[in-house]
């Protein structure tokens, strides 16, 4: 049933992925009809809502306590070495961390 043959275990996995793909369609299926017959389900007030929600959000500061901008920011781990980079609109500079 497969354009490429393989393995038992592999025969299994793919049927395994194939019943979740169905169960998962099966309910964007019910989702979908759901929407379509249900006249009081608004999707631009959905998306007004979560964009109203949306803007009480505030980056600001980070989790870690200190006092860079989160969308001014950007920390970088390149590799396997322990270095670490920040980049920001002004600068680059390495960070040293243990």
């Amino acid at each position: 049933p497969f354009r490429t043959e393989g393995s038992k275990s592999l025969l299994n996995a793919r049927i395994d992925i194939a019943k979740c793909s169905l169960v998962r369609a099966a309910m964007r299926l019910q989702r979908s009809q759901r929407r379509r017959d249900d006249l009081d389900e608004d999707v631009d007030a959905k998306i007004d809502c979560t964009l109203k929600q949306a803007a009480n959000l505030n980056l600001e500061l980070s989790e870690i306590g200190d006092d860079q901008l989160l969308t001014g920011s950007l920390l970088v781990f390149p590799g396997w070495k322990k270095d670490c980079y920040l980049f920001s609109k002004w600068s680059f500079q390495a960070v040293e961390y243990a």
